[in-house]
């Protein structure tokens, strides 16, 4: 995941949402990582129980302008992800290969690994591809 600035303000502007303190607090979270995160372990990490549905909204309004994806774990459990370019103002579906730690179970993109274009059925139209690799990470490998 390479992001070329880290100022979560100036992201939040180039993507047109509301500088508040609690998206910047959220963005923070992500930028401090390089793995995906559940919405528990945001609020966790934040440290003060902010009003659930504040957080679920900022993290839904952040997945809807394209600073964060949606990566779903083997389990079945939604997690997020900063995308890959929080520096441009750009939608990118992040079709790429997700790879969870079978140790740590933190899960992590592999965004050199683009997905191919896959051909589908005449009517069909897929919006999300999900591609999952399992493994151990590189901290949990040594």
């Amino acid at each position: 995941m390479e992001v070329i600035h880290k100022d979560p303000l100036l992201i939040l502007e180039q993507y047109g949402l509301k500088k508040t303190n609690v998206r910047k607090l959220v963005l923070e979270v992500f930028l401090s990582v390089n793995h995906a995160l559940s919405q528990p372990t945001v609020e966790e990490t934040l440290g003060f129980v902010e009003n659930r549905v504040t957080i679920y909204r900022v993290i839904k309004d952040m997945e809807a302008a394209g600073i964060i994806h949606r990566v779903v774990h083997l389990n079945g459990t939604v997690l997020f992800a900063l995308c890959s370019d929080c520096s441009v103002h750009k939608h990118s579906h992040d079709q790429h290969v997700h790879f969870t730690c079978t140790n740590c179970d933190k899960i992590y993109c592999l965004d050199y690994f683009q997905l191919p274009d896959i051909e589908h059925p005449k009517g069909f139209q897929i919006e999300t591809i999900y591609l999952n690799a399992t493994g151990l990470c590189q901290n949990c490998n040594k």
